[in-house]
């Protein structure tokens, strides 16, 4: 009744465990030089040979990396998420696999999507640790943010294709806080979806109060009244753009040309530039390195969200 897996004949932690509908079992950890490790067993508990390199996988990019959860799409991919650590601090990671275990490149940046929420002047900790899957495939993660100064709640939710759906939050992200102290801790640890879209976090409250810490569960539910993105629900009244990919100047036309709020994103959900106004329906973005943005407006008091892409 026991099957036991070793990577490099080296200590590792198994974080979370997930079953596909055939069956086959996928467990996901953090090996002990710290890179994501995943294995996926056949129904009698042996490896899969198809998965990966004899049934195992691992990950790694430049600094340090913990996976925490896992969840399986309706298409059998995996998503997982826990937390990239550099000398900048750690953020939130999400990396979402194939079937076969190679990392998915239509997702984030080659696979992955790394989602800085605390301020890296503060040198944060930063980590997600638990993932829920909407109906519309949107991926929803929940962790802890920490600082010297405060630690949170963290919601994030990006799309499908790995972009932090902007339509969520505050640029995709939400922080929640109990009281204002920077003493008191809450850590988010869990997530479910109610089957009306509301999210439900779990995790732990630390309050201060007289030198003493109050140490309880929390559970905090938020709104999800958006159930698909601002470009879908307005695609007749969103400007189209072109060209796109662009090696700088777009060209832009909406309805009436009432073109009220325009604002760019990283893929991480940091806005990089606001822009003011529009000249001659056209918006040059040459300051801006190559590779994607999200252009997020108001057109016609409709919002809208676009991806842009800038080639050289």
């Amino acid at each position: 009744g026991i099957a036991s897996i070793d990577f490099e004949n080296k200590p590792n932690d198994c974080s979370s465990i997930a079953v596909q509908s055939n069956g086959k079992i996928i467990l996901v950890g953090t090996t002990s030089n710290n890179k994501i490790s995943l294995v996926r067993l056949n129904v009698n508990g042996s490896l899969d040979n198809t998965f990966g390199i004899l049934g195992k996988v691992t990950s790694e990019i430049v600094g340090s990396l913990k996976a925490n959860s896992v969840i399986l799409q309706k298409d059998n991919k995996i998503a997982v998420v826990g937390g990239f650590k550099d000398f900048n601090g750690s953020s939130f990671i999400v990396l979402r696999y194939n079937i076969s275990g190679s990392l998915d490149n239509t997702f984030g940046n080659n696979g992955y999507l790394k989602i800085p929420i605390s301020d890296t002047s503060s040198v944060p900790s930063d980590i997600a640790k638990a993932v829920a899957l909407q109906n519309d495939g949107k991926i929803v993660i929940c962790g802890a943010l920490g600082t010297a100064k405060e630690n949170a709640v963290g919601i994030v939710r990006c799309n499908s294709n790995g972009i932090l759906d902007l339509t969520f939050g505050d640029g995709g992200k939400i922080i929640t806080r109990i009281s204002g102290s920077w003493s008191d801790k809450e850590l988010g640890r869990g997530i479910a979806l109610q089957q009306d879209g509301k999210i439900l976090a779990v995790g732990s409250s630390e309050i201060k109060e007289d030198n003493r810490y109050a140490i309880g569960v929390a559970v905090f539910r938020y709104n999800n009244t958006i159930t698909s993105s601002s470009e879908d629900l307005v695609k007749e009244k969103a400007p189209i753009l072109f060209p796109n990919p662009t090696t700088g100047l777009i060209n832009i036309t909406s309805e009436n040309n009432q073109i009220d709020k325009l604002e760019l994103f990283s893929l991480n959900g940091d806005l990089n530039h606001k822009i003011p106004e529009i000249k001659d329906n056209s918006l040059d973005l040459s300051h801006l390195p190559h590779g994607s943005y999200i252009l997020k407006g108001l057109v016609n008091n409709y919002s809208f969200v676009k991806k842009v892409i800038i080639v050289r």
